[in-house]
This record gives structure tokens, sequence and C-alpha cells, in this order.
């Protein structure tokens, strides 16, 4: 059984607004306005197998929130301007195996958030620069962009991809950093270039000297 509430302007969830659903498999809350979320509001969707609740307005989202859905395979929180994930945010969604992060900023990230998610192949997890209206005000997140597959090393399928060290693109994050290795890099291109250049020139043979050669060439 499928609900789609795409879309509808939904404030926020109450203790007995799926209290009749007790059937549903799936369902979508994507691009509502939802801001709260009351403690026992997923408590009747124990058959639940998909929830969808990208693009809202959710601040706080508390692991307990999912203690009766032992059976959800797929969890999309994407782009919510959540506060923090908890460690144990995923304890009790044993099965999941899809998740989606994406546009959520985790400061506190860890491995410790996935370990419990054997079952995982596919999480979706990137942070870019967004802007969320919410309360009529227009909140700005940082221009940076955050790959979290790292801390997830056995989900088979992740997306963005990782280097397994760190990100593809914050390796070398800092411009002093950036700017460092490329000064080392071209002194040793230069110096190279100039022992190779000059080696004709020098008449006396010296034996280290000549293996020094050798090893740059």
């Amino acid at each position: 059984m499928l609900k789609d509430f795409e879309g509808n302007n939904i404030p926020g969830l109450r203790n007995t607004t799926f209290n009749s659903c007790i059937t549903l498999t799936v369902l979508v809350l994507r691009k509502n306005r939802i801001g709260t979320i009351s403690d026992n509001t997923f408590s009747y969707l124990s058959r639940l197998d998909e929830l969808d609740l990208a693009h809202n307005r959710i601040e706080a989202f508390d692991p307990s929130l999912l203690k009766d859905l032992k059976d959800l395979s797929q969890l999309n929180i994407s782009y919510n301007p959540l506060q923090k994930i908890q460690a144990d945010q995923f304890d009790y969604v044993l099965a999941l195996k899809s998740l989606s992060l994406e546009g959520i900023e985790i400061p506190n990230i860890q491995r410790r958030m996935f370990m419990p998610l054997k079952n995982l192949t596919h999480m979706y997890a990137i942070f870019s620069k967004m802007t969320y209206f919410y309360k009529a005000t227009a909140i700005n997140y940082t221009t940076h962009k955050f790959q979290y597959c790292g801390f997830a090393p056995h989900v088979r399928n992740c997306k963005p991809n990782t280097d397994g060290i760190s990100s593809l693109e914050n390796l070398l994050a800092s411009i002093i950093q950036r700017v460092f290795v490329w000064v080392v890099s071209l002194a040793t291109c230069f110096g190279n270039i100039f022992v190779i250049c000059t080696r004709p020139y020098i008449r006396s043979e010296n034996k280290l000297h000549a293996m020094c050669i050798i090893s740059l060439c």
C-alpha cells in the first residue's frame, strides 16, 4: 500500500496521523513544510518499507522515531535543515538497504553512525551550498562540499565516490596546502632539469655525484 503526500504543505506530523494505515508499505512526504514529528508518529507503520521525508523543514530527528520500523529498507531525509545526526541515529533500522542524506551537513560524522547498517548497499551523501527558506528567513550553508562515503566503507554503492582516504576534492582542502605542494613539485622538477643539463659540463668524475644523478633520472 502506497501513500503519496508530496507537495501538500503539511506543517507537521502527530501521533495519530497514521493510526489507520497499518498496512502502509510506502510513505512519501517529500516537499512539504514538515518541521515537527511527534514521538509515536510512525508507531503504527510496522510494515513500512520506504519512507521519504526529503525537502522539508525538519531540524531535529530523534532516533526513536524509527524504533517501530523494523522492516524499513529505504530512508530519504535529504535536504532538511537538520542540526545534528545522532551517533545512534540508525540503530533501529537494521534492515535498511538505501539511505539518502544529500544536502545535510554532518559536523559530527563518524563510522559509528553507519556500523549497525550491515545490510546497507546504497548511500547518497553529499553536502553542497544550498539555501533553506524557513520562517521567512533564508539560511545559507557554507560553500564547501563534503563527502561522507569514507565513513561507510562497507557500503557497496555510495555516492559521491571516495578515494578511501579523504573526499576526492578535500584531500588538500586548504589553499595553502595546495600552493605548497605545487611549489615543492615545481622546484623539484626544475632542480632535476638543472642537474641533468649541467652534467656534460662537469669534467671531474665523482662516483657519488654520478649515482645521485642516475637516481634522479
